[in-house]
């Protein structure tokens, strides 16, 4: 089974564009697609998820599987992950090689309601 066919789901990536609300100056975000139709795969995870390279611990509801992208690669501060209707904000973008190649990209990811 290759990994491609693992690849069970389609997603967009959306890039956070803030701007100021006319009349009260007040910040608010504004999402756009970058890419959509990019093939993944989300899978469910109890409790956090420990990055053993920064050990950093970050509360991460969802684990998502991609290949790189040539449009965009997601990072945390600027881009979310949106999968039939549902957001998710991004907490860690790694990536996975085989052997020296980029194969595939781990988001680490928050459902936001």
């Amino acid at each position: 089974m290759s990994f491609d066919s693992l690849l069970n789901l389609s997603c967009s990536i959306q890039l956070n564009t803030p701007t100021q609300q006319a009349g009260t100056g007040k910040q608010v975000d504004v999402w756009s697609n970058v890419v959509t139709g990019v093939k993944c795969r989300l899978d469910a995870r109890s409790g956090g998820v420990k990055d053993n390279r920064e050990f950093i611990f970050e509360q991460a509801t969802h684990l998502l599987f991609m290949r790189p992208n040539a449009t965009v690669t997601p990072t945390t501060e600027s881009h979310r992950i949106v999968i039939a209707g549902s957001n998710y904000k991004i907490h860690l973008v790694q990536t996975r090689y085989a052997t020296s190649a980029l194969n595939h990209l781990e988001l680490l990811l928050e459902l936001v309601t």
